[in-house]
């Protein structure tokens, strides 16, 4: 939802979450807490029929992600807003109350995934999630949704998700280091985008 005279929002998600691990570092003293209890244990260890838990609020978050955008006015708002901000601006749609809505609901849903990590692993730090911004941005782009807005779905960030997990899973089996991993997954994105870009080009012309 960026736009003259507004930050884009890419750049100001990773400068805020850049600030906030810095200042929980400091806070912190870099150190891990450590669970010692088995409350909210499930979140991270259940297996309904055989399945992780996390693959149920996956296919949760996204069907309940794909309603809220289809069928309420808030989700055709956001649409429009990413489709034709100007237009949007003219009909009297707050950019900055939708934007800051947006906002708000993919923290609370990142600070649920922190909750699963941290019932997975019984630890919980600053560190270890350095690169996730940067695979979500991936994921994203490899799910062919338009970082500047209006073009993408909610199934289709999902499945680049998928490809993105399932990429960086074959990596660590395999023993690639974090550098060679970072640098695939960028060459991943890079070909996508290149793509993307040149084949709607040569489809005009």
């Amino acid at each position: 939802m960026g736009g003259r005279g507004r930050g884009n929002p890419i750049v100001v998600t990773l400068a805020g979450g850049l600030v906030l691990s810095g200042t929980a570092v400091l806070a912190g003293n870099n150190s891990n807490l450590y669970l010692t209890t088995d409350v909210g244990a499930a979140l991270g260890s259940a297996r309904p029929l055989g399945v992780p838990i996390q693959v149920y609020f996956f296919l949760a978050f996204g069907l309940l992600t794909t309603l809220v955008l289809r069928r309420t006015r808030f989700g055709r708002q956001v649409g429009l807003l990413g489709t034709n901000p100007r237009t949007a601006a003219e009909i009297g749609i707050s950019r900055v109350r939708i934007g800051l809505a947006v906002f708000v609901i993919a923290s609370v849903a990142a600070a649920f995934v922190g909750v699963c990590t941290t019932a997975q692993t019984r630890e919980a730090g600053v560190v270890g999630f350095e690169r996730l911004d940067v695979d979500v941005i991936a994921a994203v782009i490899v799910g062919g949704t338009a970082v500047a807005g209006g073009q993408g779905s909610v199934a289709r960030s999902m499945a680049g998700t998928v490809v993105i997990a399932f990429l960086e899973n074959v990596m660590i089996v395999r023993g690639f280091s974090p550098g060679l991993r970072t640098l695939l997954v960028g060459l991943c994105v890079l070909v996508v985008v290149v793509a993307t870009t040149l084949v709607p080009r040569r489809t005009r012309s």
